[in-house]
């Protein structure tokens, strides 16, 4: 797992969780999609016909949804507001079809499907665009949980096919950005739409092994003030 993952959320976000011995002033809740930019997986251990395939295919899409709390660190009602925030999404769903080749021998079929997780903290700033609508920026670190099964499809240059399926889950570490453009509603309440980028790496138990997700998430968001 790289280190840079483990040193920066870390950092980031221990001094983060210490603010939040404050009351939050917002709260917000989040839905919407996650698509990913890359991800492998080694599967060479579970080939059962071929000494050595690897499957480069894209990962599922997945519907997600989360929360989220912000702390002010300045003046909650300013109009440039900075701040802690703490969250947490989940994935779910989805499937895929990949193939793979291994030296002309044959052809591997994956369908893959996956649950998730992360909690996420770092710093934000907001600004206020007049009294109708506001934008925010945020970073921060993440602790991410992932559960992956995937049902495999063998057929070999021999005309034998074998059918077979690994699944594990597995914690890691990553960094996320995110942004996002909201308009009063009611009640001291902004409805909009945020984006988040996030670049993780899990350690999967069994014979997955270590998977990195680099991952785009949009959301049609809604915070309150509390």
């Amino acid at each position: 797992m790289n280190p840079f993952f483990r040193i920066f959320t870390l950092s980031i976000c221990l001094p983060c969780l210490s603010l939040f011995a404050q009351d939050m002033t917002h709260g917000q809740g989040m839905v919407g999609y996650t698509v990913f930019n890359s991800g492998s997986i080694n599967f060479s251990e579970n080939s059962r016909l071929q000494n050595e395939v690897s499957e480069n295919g894209d990962l599922p899409g997945l519907f997600t949804v989360g929360i989220a709390g912000f702390t002010a660190l300045s003046n909650p009602d300013a109009q440039t507001q900075l701040g802690a925030e703490l969250g947490l999404t989940f994935g779910f769903g989805g499937e895929v079809d990949s193939y793979a080749f291994s030296n002309g021998s044959g052809v591997l079929r994956v369908d893959s499907n996956m649950l998730l997780s992360d909690v996420f903290t770092g710093l934000f700033v907001s600004q206020q665009l007049g009294e109708k609508a506001r934008i925010y920026l945020a970073a921060g670190g993440q602790l991410v949980w992932a559960n992956l099964e995937s049902d495999f499809d063998e057929d070999s240059s021999l005309g034998e096919r074998i059918r077979y399926s690994v699944s594990g889950s597995g914690f890691g570490f990553g960094v996320y950005a995110r942004a996002g453009l909201e308009f009063n509603y009611r009640n001291e309440g902004t409805l909009g739409i945020g984006l988040r980028a996030a670049s993780s790496s899990v350690d999967f138990e069994g014979d997955i092994g270590e998977v990195d997700f680099e991952a785009l998430q949009a959301f049609i968001v809604f915070t309150q003030k509390l």
